[in-house]
């Protein structure tokens, strides 16, 4: 069991935190207008960059040293060079809380360029933008006599006319895959060092065409892997891990909700777990679930995410009575912001009185606390593990209540 003491140093560690993380704020949205007429080859092309702080506490944007944008159009992929206007490379610009401020930049469109271009930074986390070129006779006698720079032109590149794609492979398969469940690596103490680590992704079968997308464009693969470590045990064995594949439904946000909530959407589909061990030590089962998820606000930016899961079991011989202690119904449970703090709490409670178990994890974004970099990526994550079946080998044990913490590269 959790002691009292124990107990008292984390709610006074987390108090603390609570505070400290009051007087800083989130990444902010960064948006590249485009240029709202034709433009001329040759011509200097100033931009606006929208910077919009979202958060109730201050943001530095650093200008890069090197800023760059790729220019793509019917002859190729180019390099051009980008001037900041009005400040000076490498400068650092505060941005008050809850507002937004404008940067104005100037990029050399190239000479020979013309018809439908697009345009992105490669140096700031900006969207890419399209607009239309107007050939210009002397800018492109000018590049063909060698007046100007000339823009690098990226090898191996090559656009057909139709194509204004400035995408990789490596993005485009990142179209189709995103979060599923938290992933993250977390150490606890409880009965000898041990760790508790979990690895997850979906993907999107097929991506939608438009904004309304069909049934079978809402289709994903989802994978999961959660491991408990005895870091404690001769050669260091793993206790024991379980692995999910999913195939699922998922929309988001089917608009129609009543005005109190801010998003409702679903999730339904079939799901095998098993941990991979064979004879007495194997656990497997299949279910079927429907998830309803519903978002709503209470109050500045914060927000209640309610995810209940009614299981069915279609098929767990060799743990014929899991349902005792694990239940149909699984309530999931966030309060927090997008950008901010998070507590999170998983809930089941078993057919038999007794069983269940909670699982109640607190995040907090890494570029949030005072003494880490505004960009660093992930979260610092604490959980918290009471009652039945903490893994699937064990799931008619309980053992002593767990509390780990760690990093998370995802929640």
């Amino acid at each position: 069991m959790l002691k009292l003491g124990s107990f008292r140093r984390i709610a006074c560690g987390l108090g603390l935190m609570l505070a400290l993380l009051r007087t800083v704020a989130a990444n902010p949205d960064l948006l590249l207008v485009p240029p709202t007429r034709a433009v001329e080859a040759g011509e200097v092309l100033e931009l606006t960059v929208y910077v919009n702080n979202p958060s109730g506490g201050p943001f530095d944007v650093v200008i890069p040293r090197v800023l760059r944008a790729e220019f793509a159009s019917g002859g190729g992929l180019q390099r051009i060079e980008v001037r900041p206007l009005g400040v000076a490379l490498g400068a650092q610009l505060a941005i008050a809380p809850q507002s937004f401020s404008t940067l104005r930049f100037a990029v050399t469109v190239p000479a020979t360029a013309s018809g439908t271009v697009s345009l992105r930074f490669t140096d700031l986390s900006t969207n890419p933008v399209m607009f239309v070129v107007t050939p210009s006779a002397a800018g492109a006698a000018a590049a063909a006599a060698g007046g100007g720079p000339t823009p690098e032109v990226v090898k191996g590149t090559s656009l057909r006319g139709d194509s204004l794609d400035l995408e990789s492979e490596r993005e485009t398969v990142r179209r189709h895959v995103s979060t599923y469940e938290p992933t993250y690596f977390l150490l606890g103490p409880v009965g000898g060092w041990n760790a508790r680590l979990q690895f997850s992704f979906k993907y999107r079968l097929i991506a939608p065409s438009g904004t309304d997308p069909r049934w079978w464009q809402s289709l994903y693969f989802g994978y999961t892997q959660t491991s408990v470590w005895d870091l404690n045990g001769e050669s260091k064995p793993f206790h024991d891990s379980s692995y999910r594949p999913t195939l699922f439904f998922f929309r988001d946000d089917f608009h129609l909700k009543p005005d109190w909530m801010t998003r409702l959407g679903i999730q339904a589909g079939l799901q095998h777990e098993s941990n991979g061990q064979k004879t007495l030590a194997s656990r497997s089962l299949n279910t079927a679930y429907f998830a309803p998820a519903a978002i709503v606000p209470i109050g500045d930016r914060w927000r209640v995410w309610i995810t209940p899961r009614f299981i069915s079991y279609v098929e767990k011989e060799e743990n014929p009575d899991i349902d005792r202690y694990r239940g149909n119904v699984e309530w999931r449970i966030r309060v927090g912001r997008d950008q901010g703090l998070q507590f999170a709490a998983t809930l089941r409670k078993g057919r038999s009185s007794g069983y269940g178990s909670g699982q109640f994890e607190f995040t907090v974004p890494l570029r949030m606390v005072p003494t880490a970099r505004r960009s660093a990526a992930g979260y610092l994550h604490i959980q918290y593990f009471n009652g039945w079946g903490e893994t699937l080998i064990d799931y008619n044990r309980r053992e002593a209540d767990q509390y780990r913490i760690g990093y998370a590269l995802t929640r």
